[in-house]
């Protein structure tokens, strides 16, 4: 029997042209994701190109999505010269 996940993270990146999202079961880069992506080395997870479409994504897993505002850089991102990030996203919206 699947396990229903409560808990999904987006990659976030603003280095290109447009921003994308990517969702993942497990955290990017922790032993979990590494082992998954040693497994696999076709990416197989969605990939989104605006806030909308995660959204609907997230939505259709029955997931609350946060607001848009949470998948911007934090003040602290934007000086370390982050483009990509992660964001945690829970069944009850974010924490």
């Amino acid at each position: 029997m699947e396990t229903i996940k409560q808990v999904l993270w987006v990659l976030v990146d603003t280095g290109g042209s447009e921003t994308t999202y990517r969702v993942f079961e497990n955290k990017p880069g922790s032993p979990a994701y590494m082992e998954r992506e040693k497994a696999r080395p076709t990416p197989i997870d969605p990939i989104f190109r605006s806030y909308r479409e995660i959204v609907e994504y997230l939505r259709s897993l029955g997931f609350t999505p946060p607001p848009s505002q949470y998948f911007h850089q934090t003040d602290e991102e934007v000086r370390d010269g982050k483009v990509e990030f992660v964001r945690k996203v829970t069944k009850a919206g974010i924490e």
